[in-house]
């Protein structure tokens, strides 16, 4: 559960990036990362 409110954090920062116009500075180990965690959200999930 914890995960799936992180994610919820994840969402809400993005969201928040895009309407204030900043562009966010994530490394690409983070990036690999939150795109491999998403994956298996996607497919726990649905």
């Amino acid at each position: 559960m914890g995960y799936y409110l992180l994610d919820i954090g994840l969402h809400m920062a993005a969201i928040y990036a895009v309407f204030t116009g900043a562009t966010p500075r994530v490394p690409a180990e983070d990036g690999i990362r939150y795109s491999r965690y998403m994956q298996l959200a996607s497919a726990t999930f649905g």
